[in-house]
């Protein structure tokens, strides 16, 4: 059999069980199986489909496909990925977007990145800016694993530095930070049920914001006051609706502005000193 045709059959099947994103699921999982992009000439080897049933089976079962292959596109860039990370969103994007529009390019410094997981927000944005410094906290040994190998692979490990924290209780009183960005667990403890079955392959921990949705948010914005600079720059992603309570919750710094992601849904809030 060829790729061709193993991909035609993987496309059929998930077409049949009405997978979203059928032909991109099959594609990603064949070319992953045969470890190459072009794959319509090459051979299979019977080891390489049975590989391929496994993951054809996952994925039925709701196992999104980055989490079959063990990586999730980022800004362009490709993060590695597990169950021990949150999957990297499209919506948190607008979170880089936000730090671009304020933060110059070659601004010096200290980034913060509060709940670092697969380090997406952290290192996209010293890729973007290549002067700054950042640190990654998390309160996951095994997620600080994983952000540090995509330091490592993006080219950024020497300007990254990461913490096992529980928010910023391991830190520094007397470190300042010119920028800080977090993506903190909002979703309410209710509704996690309600969630699409694929998500649910992440960590509940990155997940879950307590009974309201704003538990890490109130437990947050102590360090925040803390730890900004004078000159600072804050910016949080939240859920969709929570804006008026996450500003009161952080008051004791002006907001700025707000951004809006692509389904026009505000996601990020800027503040500062």
């Amino acid at each position: 059999m060829l790729g061709k045709e193993l991909f035609a059959e993987t496309v059929a099947v998930f077409r049949a069980a009405r997978i979203e994103s059928a032909t991109a699921a099959a594609r990603a999982l064949v070319s992953f199986v045969l470890d190459r992009e072009d794959f319509r000439e090459v051979f299979v080897s019977q080891e390489q489909k049975e590989q391929l049933l496994s993951l054809i089976t996952q994925h039925r079962a709701g196992c999104p496909v980055s989490k079959l292959i063990k990586r999730k596109y980022f800004w362009d860039h490709p993060f590695f990925v597990n169950t021990d990370v949150l999957d990297p969103r499209p919506e948190s994007e607008t979170l880089i977007e936000a730090v671009l529009h304020t933060i110059p390019k070659e601004a010096e410094g200290l980034l913060l990145d509060f709940g670092t997981g697969s380090g997406c927000l952290l290192e996209t944005l010293l890729l973007q800016h290549p002067h700054l410094r950042g640190l990654g906290v998390d309160c996951s040994f095994a997620a600080l694993q994983v952000a540090q190998e995509n330091a490592r692979r993006l080219g950024v490990l020497s300007r990254s530095f990461f913490l096992c924290s529980d928010w910023g209780a391991a830190l520094n009183t007397q470190q300042k930070f010119r920028i800080i960005v977090a993506n903190p667990p909002y979703i309410a403890r209710h509704e996690i049920s309600a969630l699409s079955p694929s998500v649910l392959f992440d960590p509940l921990l990155a997940l879950q914001g307590g009974e309201d949705g704003y538990a890490c948010y109130r437990t947050l914005a102590p360090h925040i006051c803390r730890l900004l600079s004078p000159q600072g720059h804050l910016f949080l992603e939240i859920g969709n609706g929570q804006g008026k309570t996450v500003k009161k919750i952080f008051n004791f710094l002006s907001y700025r502005s707000s951004y809006k992601d692509l389904s026009g849904k505000v996601r990020v809030l800027y503040f500062s000193p």
